[in-house]
């Protein structure tokens, strides 16, 4: 499977299970530094250890984020 729909994967795994700790070892296990997630787009932006850079861009629509009630 390509890189960029395993990490899709993942990330949407995560989003629905909430299994934090089978994510990071996905994420370890495929060479994967940093990643920034981007709460109102679903978008995610990664580094690799070996200093690759991987934009993913979500099928999801812009959520608002309210802080107030």
């Amino acid at each position: 499977m390509e890189l960029q729909l395993m990490l899709n994967h993942f990330f949407e795994r995560v989003r629905k299970d909430a299994n934090f700790n089978a994510f990071l070892i996905d994420l370890e296990y495929n060479n994967i530094a940093y990643y920034i997630y981007f709460v109102a787009t679903g978008n995610v932006k990664i580094i690799t250890h070996a200093g690759h850079f991987i934009s993913i861009k979500s099928n999801r629509k812009l959520i608002k984020v309210n802080s107030t009630p």
